[in-house]
């Protein structure tokens, strides 16, 4: 009811992150600052507010082709600039199976958060080129 009642299309949460997609903008900032209201003894940061994209944790959620076609969000890899980019380093003490397996895990992740395999290309080319660096 409380969804219907701000026109909330998505609500979801990690731990401590928001992701509140809404259909419209004065109905959010209602929304929102009751949720603020609630919240107290914490504080709540926005972090991000968009028609069109936002960076999430990892990702980008934007309206893309995808969106064009479907009226489905798109989502990609988003690679922080501030990142360091540091590999596993080859002398760790993690056993050989992980040394050999990391980088296969982090590409195969790049595939679920992708939402298009051009987006998945471009993350998996980033990746790519910051390994090279080391």
């Amino acid at each position: 009811r409380v969804r219907a009642a701000f026109d909330i299309k998505f609500y979801g949460r990690l731990k401590d992150d928001l992701f509140i997609v809404s259909g419209r903008p004065a109905k959010f900032r209602k929304f929102y600052q009751g949720l603020k209201h609630r919240a107290k003894p914490y504080t709540l940061e926005l972090d991000e507010v968009s028609q069109w994209s936002i960076r999430y944790l990892d990702l980008r959620i934007f309206k893309g082709d995808g969106w064009d076609r479907t009226g489905l969000l798109d989502f990609e890899r988003a690679f922080k600039v501030t990142s360091l980019g540091v590999p596993l380093n080859v002398r760790s003490a993690h056993p050989s199976g992980i040394h050999l397996s990391w980088r296969q895990a982090e590409l195969s992740r790049f595939w679920r958060l992708s939402s298009d395999p051009a987006y998945y290309q471009h993350a998996k080319a980033t990746f790519i080129g910051r390994m090279r660096k080391f």
